[in-house]
Order: structure tokens, then C-alpha cells, then sequence
């Protein structure tokens, strides 16, 4: 019985928090959609001093790859990152890409966010979850961010930096889907990380004793 209420508190939980965080709500994803471009550049070292100062900027770990962001949740809240890639060799580029910070960040943290706070486990684990969860959480957005500038810079266009032959180029395609496209991302990666940094050996042994004793 404390087990199927707990089961109970916690769906419960995780549908009021989920519809909370995952509400549009504009001040909020203003804020975040600011946050995402700073801390996207930040990671990617741009240099906007050379941009101002008219030359090129540096490229992204030292490659050719120029990557400008912009934050325009004021114009296009649906798609409120629009970025500039050029490549720094030849100054050929590719401009007015947009994204949503919404899908690529704010989403996948939403979710991750309700699962922890909806698991009935004592506070000190579940503070230590959030901590470390949000930063694999966060490590995963860097990476979808990553594959959409991978996928823009391969090709055989004239600001493209390489181009793989196939099975190589298949398998890249197909990665960029599933970890930046396809909407099952922002719910399946947070819910594995959930898993891994919230349960114990012992929550699955306690677990599985139960049903074998035909709690319910």
C-alpha cells in the first residue's frame, strides 16, 4: 500500500510539475534564450571584439568554423536563436539559420527538473541529483547544439569545412536526427539521466523484493 501511493504521489507530482515548467511562459524563455546564447558562445570561445572591430572572428577551437549567435525571442519566439556560420578560409557563409532554444535546452532541462523533484527520496539525494543531473543535462544540449553546427559545416556547399563519404556521412545524418530533430530526444535523454543519478542499487533491490512478494 505505501508503495502504490508513493507510485501515485509521484505521477501525480510529475504531471502538476511538468505542466508548471513546461508552460510557455515568456519572461522566462526570454531569460533562457539570452542564457543559451551567452552560454553557447562562452563554450564555443566567440570573440565578438574582432567582429567589432571589423575582421573575422576566430574560428571555434581553432578551425575554420565561425559561429555567430543571436538571441531574437522578441521577433520569433518559436525559433528565437539565429545564428551565422561562415567559413573563416574563404569567408563564404550561411546566414538567418534559426533554432529554438525552447527545444535544444530549456525542454530537456523541464523535464529532468520535474522527474527529480517528483521522485519520493529523502532531500539530501535528491539536491545531489539535481546537481549532478543538471550538468549532464546540460552537457546533452551542448552536444545537440554541437551536431546542428556539424551537420550545417558538412557538405559540399561553398562555407561547408568537410565532407564524409558515406557510411560515415549516413551515420552522422542520422545521429543529428535523433539527438537534434526528433522530438522523443527531449523526454528519452532525461529520463535516462533521471535514472542514473537518482536510483540506488538498493531502490531496484527493494523494488524487485516487492513485486516478488506481491506488495500492492
Amino acid at each position: 500500500m505505501v508503495a502504490r501511493r508513493k507510485v501515485i504521489f509521484f505521477f501525480v507530482g510529475l504531471a502538476i510539475l511538468y505542466t508548471l515548467f513546461a508552460w510557455p511562459n515568456a519572461t522566462v524563455e526570454e531569460a533562457y534564450s539570452r542564457g543559451f546564447v551567452k552560454c553557447a558562445e562562452w563554450l564555443m570561445g566567440v570573440d565578438r571584439d574582432a567582429v567589432i572591430d571589423g575582421g573575422p572572428p576566430d574560428g571555434v577551437y581553432g578551425t575554420d568554423a565561425i559561429v555567430l549567435l543571436y538571441s531574437e525571442y522578441d521577433q520569433d519566439p518559436q525559433h528565437d536563436v539565429r545564428f551565422l556560420i561562415a567559413n573563416r578560409s574563404n569567408g563564404r557563409g550561411l546566414q538567418n539559420e534559426k533554432t529554438s532554444s525552447r527545444h535544444l535546452g530549456y525542454m530537456p532541462a523541464a523535464v529532468f527538473l520535474s522527474l527529480v523533484l517528483a521522485t519520493p527520496i529523502h532531500w539530501k539525494r535528491r539536491v545531489f541529483a539535481l546537481g549532478v543531473g543538471w550538468a549532464l543535462v546540460h552537457v546533452f544540449v551542448a552536444a545537440r547544439l554541437a551536431m546542428i553546427l556539424l551537420h550545417k559545416f558538412h557538405g559540399e556547399e561553398a562555407y561547408c569545412l568537410f565532407h564524409w563519404e558515406r557510411p560515415w556521412s549516413v551515420i552522422l545524418n542520422v545521429t543529428y536526427h535523433l539527438t537534434s530533430v526528433v522530438p522523443a530526444s527531449i523526454y528519452v535523454v532525461p529520463l535516462i539521466i533521471w535514472i542514473t543519478v537518482t536510483f540506488r542499487r538498493e531502490d531496484w533491490d527493494s523494488l524487485l523484493s516487492r513485486f516478488q512478494q506481491g506488495e500492492r
